[in-house]
C-alpha cells in the first residue's frame, strides 16, 4: 500500500511542477504504481497471500464468535 500512497504523491509533484520532480521523467514517476499493480495482482495471487488475509480474518470472526457464545452459554 506504500508504494501506491508513493506513486500518488509522486504524481501530484509532477503534476503540479513541484521543483525537483517537474524535470522527472514520467517514467520514474510511475514505477512505484508498477510496483504497486505487480504486488497485488501478481505477486498475491500466485503465493496465495490475498486468500490467507482473507482466512486469518474468518477465522479470528469465529474464534470472537465462539467466545461469545461460550460466555452467554455460562451465564
Amino acid at each position: 500500500m506504500y508504494l501506491v500512497w508513493l506513486g500518488t504523491a509522486l504524481v501530484l509533484l509532477k503534476w503540479f511542477d513541484v521543483r525537483f520532480f517537474s524535470t522527472l521523467s514520467w517514467w520514474w514517476i510511475l514505477v512505484p504504481l508498477a510496483l504497486a499493480f505487480i504486488y497485488f495482482e501478481v505477486l498475491e495471487s500466485m503465493f496465495g497471500w490475498d486468500k490467507k488475509k482473507a482466512n486469518d480474518e474468518n477465522d479470528r470472526y469465529k474464534a470472537k464468535r465462539l467466545k461469545e457464545q461460550l460466555n452467554k452459554k455460562n451465564k
